[in-house]
């Protein structure tokens, strides 16, 4: 097992320094106690000193031999003193911990050897020895040195000064004993007899035997020290593999005799024997059927001794783990506070190594921490065993509380997706994704293996160039010959260092995603101290400014998940499920923000483009096609749609086109150079239960999983709404497009659409694109009387169909707008999901009343949300076959009688009807729009004579935007002003705010008035020279107000009355910056008693109050005008004498002030007013 020394001096080893490198360690107990103890015993007391180690064997002499995973758990060992009570002895492996390499180069011949390891000490060069030859008598030196690394992993090259070689393995001869010729042992060593190395015979030495050669080992013709000798090749190549693979010789010797030993069909073909009979009982065997098996490779063309041709048979019913599994941690069972001290990341991690290395060291940090403090999923047989047995003996006594406890665990804050999951458990709905066999140019395959590799393939030749028209191939070449050059020298804002509130920003909207190659879960990296937060921002900040990317984030592992309704056995028929690196897509998502920023404030992306923009949704494009075709019907005019399938469009869009684009777009330095990097060399592999497929390369396309391709796939279909005319619209989301036109003539519009699919496809043929003409349709419509032949529009000489209805982002369209068949869809699926609570309510053993509702508001009622703004308007006769589900759920819900009035339920339950749902809805949507100025339908309004021509024809359904402004007026809420949503701020802006709260440590219900004045008084005694201005806000029934104290004037204002008591407090700092703003510069302090709005200016993010950025906008004006600012908490109602003067005069303020009203407020009321219109009818 090699040598290993215990002496007194490794005690006083810098532990530090030996635990970077050191993984092979000797555990030994005095008395030789671990030969007592049991395997089982041994792996709790080393789980418990610093996790479980890579590897684990017992020597000769009882101790044990550990082989580390990490650092960390090196210095854990390194550094503890008992093992299950018992003194503990640690040391350092001697031979395992290091390894020998050698390098060739004419320019290392007139160095020395010691300059040599005085060169390479920092690379982890411990020895060196240059190799010699011997001609005669002479010692001529080579130029191979055999350098000694202290790691046990041997570097790939090394750098002797300008210098850079490469490392190669140094396998040493056999050692061969001189006294009885056998390997494996030296002569100091031996015990066995003095044996002839030049005769084989033993008794005598070599010397003076004039007998012929005989080798000792293998009995021809040469001697037993001679090279020819197969036993000695034989031993040269477990040296070989003993040091490729760092084990052990008794390891290696065992793996080569393995190798030698023939398995069962091998002894068979070897078989000399010629009988040709043949026992029925034996060649009788039941196989599965034919169908499951690969023609070509499973019938052997040899016939073994026997009279048939033999089939071999791979059985892949049943898959089996194998060691490509990776581990899954139970979270919910993890020892955080354990997990967060482990993972200590440093920035020397970060510094002194390249960034492949430091991340790898990353890697095993984390994945050392997870492994000693979250255990991982397995499965205990002796516990299942009595579960089972215990739970028939009990299942009657026990259904029902067990069953209702499992469905009580839905609570509010149960997500979407558990909701989900735990519904299809108790149905019993369990998915498999499992692939059993897959046909491939007429052949079945079934080993797990080959459907991987059949399945990375297929996906290979979808993102192959190849796939592309010859003329765009054309195109491509000479547009690539042209090299892009995104260095630049100035000082561009996006391009500077990630700040630490970016991280943690884009860390908390990190979902649970699976873990991608690297197995670290972004719920691992949520854990992280802040140090080690801190330390991998400094990894990304160098990627950033290195320009680098490293090479295990171009990695990603597919899972196939067939498509629904699409048949097994065709390997295009799976939809790839990329897992990336979860460190990766931190990154990702913190340059995707500076990314978007950037083309959202230059209005680079095309406004009709509505896919994953802040403010925007798939109601959008919606809208626009529902009001075209409502402004057509009442005009009297024709519509005619077309919607576009784009074939793999994600997997072949043109790389180098999305970086043109870029260039194009102004953006140079850091952000587009990342980019470059990110989308050069993309490999994957596809893994089919637990095996993988070989690592394949995706030539073209955005790679799958990634948090990026959704923006890079947006840049580059982007330009396609500009190709069209002037008289044809065009919406995309993301790839969703589809254009129209109006006119009163089928030719014209026929003539403009074709112009315009035209132009689309001419645009495609240079950018990479495909349409597909059979998969692409249209719909005409139109409520004209009498006859309209639909218009014939080409793509590629084919016809693009017309068809009465579309399915468009989820909603059905039918060409006289009824809404009708859509209806009947949600019907008819929503039927079908109130099975599953027809199921859960049963009254013995069924679900309790709240989880029924939570159940029925997750999987029916949102259902019949989407959209519901659009196809609201419908008949109200369309819209009633609806009601019976919501009427049905409700009757499950509650229990009541099939005999009880709806409007009992409706109050029973505390769910309003859908129609009033739907009104809701819709007003929500029309104030987003109405807050949002970057919303191509803000400020819709409708040209004069469409209103009259809308008065005139009452019977015409009024667009979706009259619908609301007349819903609006009832309320009377048509002529409040809405406060409009702010501009988007740069993700690397750091906010200055700060407030003071001298009161912070006190506690308001237990600590007297007079104390609070005595430390107001402090206070202001130490910011004597700021003047104080004080505000509040006041909400009573009927009114909402606010006050601004100076301490020469007060002004009291009074808001709408639904306004909240934070917009009322909040609109006090502001009125009082922009009275400072004013005033001469000067201090000046702000006092305020709430404690929410000064937390809300601290953390400010995309959802914040309208008024928070106002009041940072205006703070910052302030400031950099020379003015002071310091604002700070004041308890209420305790004696301050500015507060409670600006609390009484903000209760009796009787001016009215102007303010527009956020979007929170006015849905709060219109909810307020929508309930007390149901009350009332």
């Amino acid at each position: 097992m090699g040598s290993f020394v215990k002496s007194p001096t490794e005690q006083h080893l810098n532990i530090d320094k030996v635990s970077q490198t050191a993984r092979f360690l000797i555990l030994s107990l005095p008395d030789n106690q671990l030969s007592k103890l049991s395997p089982f015993a041994i792996e709790k007391g080393l789980h418990a000193i610093g996790g479980s180690p890579k590897s684990v064997k017992r020597l000769r002499s009882g101790d044990l031999l550990i082989e580390t995973a990490s650092a960390i758990q090196t210095k854990s060992f390194l550094l503890a003193k008992k093992f299950l009570d018992y003194q503990l002895s640690v040391t350092v492996h001697k031979a395992l911990n290091s390894c020998r390499g050698v390098v060739s180069d004419k320019e290392l011949m007139m160095a020395s050897e010691s300059e040599i390891i005085e060169g390479l000490s920092t690379q982890g060069v411990i020895a060196a020895r240059r190799i010699n030859i011997r001609r005669g008598n002479d010692i001529i030196p080579t130029k191979h040195v055999t350098l000694t690394f202290s790691s046990s992993k041997l570097p790939s090259n090394t750098t002797a000064g300008y210098i850079r070689s490469p490392v190669k393995p140094y396998i040493p001869n056999p050692l061969c004993c001189f006294n009885c010729q056998r390997f494996g042992h030296s002569k100091v060593a031996c015990r066995g007899q003095l044996t002839c190395s030049n005769c084989g015979i033993a008794g005598h030495s070599a010397n003076g035997c004039q007998a012929d050669p005989h080798c000792f080992h293998c009995k021809q013709d040469h001697s037993s020290d001679s090279k020819d000798c197969p036993q000695w090749k034989t031993e040269k190549k477990i040296q070989e593999i003993k040091i490729k693979q760092n084990i052990t010789y008794a390891e290696a010797k065992k793996l080569i005799s393995q190798e030698k030993t023939p398995s069962y069909s091998q002894a068979v073909k070897s078989s000399v024997s010629q009988n040709t009979q043949t026992d029925e009982n034996i060649t009788k065997v039941i196989v599965p059927p034919l169908t499951k098996l690969k023609p070509g490779k499973v019938i052997d063309d040899y016939l073994h001794n026997s009279d048939h041709f033999p089939l071999i048979i791979t059985d892949n019913r049943h898959n089996s783990a194998n060691h490509y599994y990776s581990p899954k941690y139970v979270y919910n069972a993890a020892d955080w506070q354990k997990f967060s001290s482990l993972a200590d990341i440093t920035s020397a991690i970060i510094d002194n190594h390249t960034v492949d290395e430091a991340l790898e060291n990353i890697i095993s940090i984390i994945k050392t921490a997870a492994d000693a403090s979250i255990p991982l999923a397995k499965a205990n047989l002796i516990k299942f065993k009595k579960s089972k047995a215990d739970s028939r003996r009990i299942q009657r006594q026990s259904q029902r509380l067990s069953w209702r406890k499992y469905i009580s665990t839905i609570t509010s804050s149960t997500s979407s997706k558990e909701l989900w999951q735990k519904v299809k458990k108790a149905c019993g709905n369990v998915p498999s994704h499992s692939i059993s066999t897959l046909t491939n140019n007429d052949q079945t395959i079934s080993s797990p293996k080959e459907i991987a590799d059949t399945i990375a393939s297929s996906l290979v030749q979808i993102s192959s160039s190849r796939n592309y028209p010859d003329h765009f191939l054309a195109h491509k070449l000479k547009e690539e010959k042209t090299k892009l050059n995104f260095n630049t020298q100035f000082d561009l804002p996006y391009n500077n260092s990630f700040t630490l509130l970016e991280f943690q920003s884009c860390l908390s909207t990190v979902h649970n995603s699976a873990p991608g190659p690297d197995n670290i879960g972004s719920f691992l990296i949520k854990h992280l101290t802040i140090e080690s937060q801190t330390n991998i921002l400094r990894l990304y900040n160098r990627i950033w400014q290195e320009q680098t990317f490293p090479t295990l984030w171009h990695q990603a592992i597919i899972t196939p998940i067939l498509k629904p309704g699409k048949d097994a056995t065709n390997p295009l028929n799976y939809r790839p499920i990329a897992l990336t690196c979860c460190l990766c897509k931190l990154l990702e998502r913190l340059v995707n923000r500076r990314l978007v920023h950037y083309l959202e404030t230059n209005n680079i992306i095309h406004p009709h483009q509505s896919g994953f923009r802040k403010g925007r949704c798939t109601l959008d494009n919606l809208l626009s096609l529902e009001t075209d075709i409502r402004l057509a019907f009442l005009q009297k005019k024709h519509l005619v749609a077309i919607f576009f399938d784009i074939e793999k469009a994600y997997d072949r869009t043109w790389r180098h086109g999305i970086l043109s684009d870029l260039y194009a777009f102004g953006l140079r330095g850091n952000l587009p150079i990342f980019i470059r990097n990110f989308l050069r060399l993309r490999k994957f592999r596809v893994r089919v239960g637990f095996e993988f497929s070989d690592s394949y390369i995706q030539e073209e396309g955005v790679p799958q999983g990634s948090v990026l391709s959704v923006s890079l796939f947006i840049i580059k279909i982007n330009n396609i709404l500009h190709q069209l005319p002037s008289f044809v619209k065009g919406h995309l989301y993301v790839d969703d497009l589809y254009i129209s036109c109006t006119g009163n003539h089928i030719s014209f519009i026929e003539q403009q659409l074709q112009t315009a699919v035209q132009k689309i496809k001419h645009w495609s043929d240079f950018n990479g694109f495909n349409f597909s003409a059979s998969k692409s349709s249209g719909v005409h419509f139109c409520r004209k009387r009498g006859l309209h032949l639909d218009p014939e529009i080409e793509m590629d000489g084919r016809i693009i169909q017309i068809e009465n209805q579309v399915r468009f982002l989820g909603i059905l369209f039918d060409r006289k707008l009824t809404f009708l068949s859509h209806v009947k869809y949600l019907r008819k699926r929503c039927e079908r999901a109130l099975n599953i609570l027809k199921v859960l309510s049963n009254t013995s053993w069924g679900a309790d009343r709240l989880s029924l509702q939570r159940i029925y508001r997750s999987t029916i009622l949102s259902t019949l949300d989407y959209g519901s703004a659009i196809y609201g308007s419908a008949r109200k006769s369309v819209l009633k076959k609806l009601d019976p589900i919501h009427h049905s759920a409700l009757r499950l819900c509650s229990g009541a009688f099939r005999t009880s009035p709806t409007s009992s339920l409706y109050v029973d339950c505390y769910e309003p009807p859908l129609e009033i749902r739907r009104q809701m809805l819709s007003l929500h949507y029309y104030l987003r729009i109405s807050s949002n100025t970057r919303h191509p339908c803000h400020g819709f309004q409708l040209r004069p004579f469409l209103h009259r021509l809308q008065q005139a024809r009452p019977s015409s359904v009024p667009t979706f935007f009259t619908r609301m402004h007349n819903l609006m007026k009832d309320f009377n809420l048509h002529e409040v002003p809405i406060s409009l949503q702010p501009s988007f701020l740069p993700p690397w802006k750091d906010s200055e705010f700060k407030y003071l709260n001298p009161f912070g440590s006190f506690d308001k219900s237990n600590t007297s008035d007079t104390i609070f004045q005595q430390l107001f008084a402090d206070h202001r005694l130490r910011f004597h020279d700021f003047v104080p201005i004080y505000t509040d806000g006041s909400k009573l029934s009927s009114r909402v107000s606010f006050a601004v104290v100076f301490p020469k004037s007060v002004s009291a204002f009074t808001l709408l009355p639904f306004c909240s008591i934070f917009t009322a407090e909040i609109t006090a700092v502001f009125h009082a910056l922009k009275q400072i703003l004013k005033c001469p510069i000067g201090k000046y302090a702000i006092y305020t008693d709430s404690l929410s709005v000064l937390q809300a200016l601290n953390s400010l993010h995309c959802k914040s109050h309208p008024l928070v950025f106002s009041v940072l906008d205006l703070y910052e004006k302030l400031i950099s005008q020379g003015f002071s600012l310091v604002f700070c908490w004041v308890p209420s109602h305790v004696g301050i004498a500015g507060n409670e003067q600006a609390d009484s005069n903000a209760r009796s303020a009787t001016h009215f002030s102007h303010e527009p009203v956020p979007v929170c407020d006015l849905k709060k009321h219109i909810k307020s007013c929508l309930q007390m219109k149901w009350q009332i009818h």
